[in-house]
C-alpha cells in the first residue's frame, strides 16, 4: 500500500470524469481526494506497481510515511505543482504532511460543494482581501462547516497563509481519511 500525487486527468462529464492517472489502468484498490489539479492517491499496489509509477515525471512517490520529510525536496515538489508547503518542517513525518494535505483537499472541495472553486495555481499569494468575494465567503463557510478556526485569517492573511492555519488543525487533531493514513 502507498501514497502518491498524481495528476487529474479526464473532461470532468459523464463520459470522461475526472480521475487520477495512470492508477485506474492498474486494476488496484485505491482511494483519493483531488487537490485542485492533483489528487492524493492511497492505493494497494505491490512494489514494481510502485517502481511503474515512479518512471512518471508527474507522479510523487510518498516515502514511507512514519519517515522524516526530506525537507527540501519535499517542498520543492509540492510548490511545483501549486500545493502550498512553505509550513513544512524538518520534524515532520509525511503522514503528518498527507494530513494536513487532504484536510486541505477536504476544505477545498467542501467550497466546491458550496458552488465556487478556489484555483490554487497563481493565487497562493494573493490576499484574502484580493481574492472574490463569493469565494472567500465560500471557504469561510466550508471552514465553519469543518469546525475549523478561522479566527486569525484577516483581509491581508495570504491564501497561502490561510491554508497553513486551517492545514494544521489537521495535525492537532482534526482527523482526515485516506487508507491508512
Amino acid at each position: 500500500m502507498s501514497f502518491f500525487i498524481i495528476p487529474m486527468e479526464g473532461a470532468g462529464t459523464k463520459l470522461d470524469p475526472l480521475r487520477e492517472k495512470y492508477v485506474p489502468a492498474l486494476g488496484v484498490d485505491r482511494a483519493i481526494v483531488d487537490h485542485d489539479d492533483n489528487a492524493i492517491v492511497w492505493a494497494d499496489t505491490t512494489p514494481a506497481q510502485d517502481a511503474a509509477l515512479a518512471l512518471n515525471a508527474d507522479v510523487i512517490v510518498v516515502p514511507p510515511l512514519d519517515d522524516l520529510v526530506a525537507l527540501g525536496a519535499t517542498q520543492a515538489e509540492l510548490e511545483a505543482i501549486s500545493i502550498p508547503a512553505q509550513w513544512i518542517t524538518a520534524a515532520m513525518t509525511y503522514r503528518d504532511v498527507l494530513r494536513a494535505l487532504v484536510g486541505i483537499a477536504q476544505l477545498i472541495q467542501r467550497t466546491e460543494g458550496l458552488g465556487f472553486k478556489l484555483k490554487l495555481a497563481g493565487n497562493l499569494d494573493l490576499t484574502m482581501a484580493q481574492i472574490p468575494v463569493d469565494i472567500r465567503q465560500a471557504l469561510a463557510d466550508a471552514s465553519d462547516q469543518l469546525g475549523l478556526d478561522r479566527s486569525t485569517i484577516v483581509g491581508t492573511t495570504t491564501v497561502r497563509a490561510a491554508l497553513r492555519i486551517l492545514g494544521k488543525q489537521f495535525l492537532d487533531g482534526r482527523g482526515v481519511r485516506l487508507g491508512d493514513l
